[in-house]
């Protein structure tokens, strides 16, 4: 089967694959940032004709596993029109992902499965749990006032403070991604706002130290 390493020219067809699989919109105002970030990523891709049937996005990022910075390979659009279904693009394109990751000196690979054993498989296992829980207003018991500040930030005046509060929360846990701030700003924010509480405390003469927390 022919895998492809998709250029420039073929970026557009790539997203509109991805709008159509996924079931979103970009905004016509949002077209050239979206293509600006592909080119950071590693794209293959399957065509069928002069149509690009199949394709899935490798993008190389650090994790943290201990107190290291691992480079990790993670893997995200993969998509297939319907009628080119079931004749084993993906299976092809997964196993060129994973050779083209170990060549490029990957550890590990992330991803966010559709469903766990159709990646499982390949080799990839669950890592973590995903728990939401619901807390009603009037179960929110009054804490003490506490003077300080609060920020907001959002795309376009990112603070490094959030930066070094996400940092510090890393270090306590494993598997966690190392976030530039060109990361912040392209994959995290979005149309969210930060809200950052800062409490400024005297440690002890002529010197302070400010605690954030961060509310997305």
């Amino acid at each position: 089967m022919d895998i492809k390493v998709l250029s420039e020219e073929h970026f557009l067809e790539s997203m509109n694959l991805s709008m159509y699989a996924f079931q979103y919109k970009v905004p016509e105002s949002d077209i050239p940032k979206r293509l600006e970030t592909l080119k950071k990523h590693r794209l293959l891709g399957i065509f069928e004709g002069e149509e690009l049937a199949s394709k899935l996005h490798i993008l190389s990022l650090n994790v943290k596993l201990g107190q290291q910075d691992w480079k990790m390979g993670g893997i995200a659009g993969v998509a297939t029109y319907p009628e080119h279904r079931r004749k084993g693009h993906v299976n092809a394109l997964m196993r060129r992902a994973l050779e083209d990751m170990n060549q490029s000196g990957n550890i590990v690979s992330f991803l966010h499965p559709f469903q766990i054993d159709f990646y499982r498989r390949f080799g990839w296992e669950i890592i973590s749990d995903n728990r939401k829980i619901t807390i009603e207003k009037i179960d929110l018991k009054p804490v003490e006032r506490q003077s300080g500040t609060i920020k907001r930030h959002t795309e376009k005046n990112h603070s490094l403070d959030i930066e070094r509060v996400y940092e510090g929360y890393a270090a306590m846990h494993s598997a966690m991604l190392a976030r530039d701030s060109e990361w912040w700003r392209t994959s995290i924010y979005g149309e969210q706002t930060a809200a950052v509480f800062m409490i400024r405390k005297m440690k002890r003469q002529d010197t302070c130290y400010m605690r954030l927390k961060i509310m997305l």
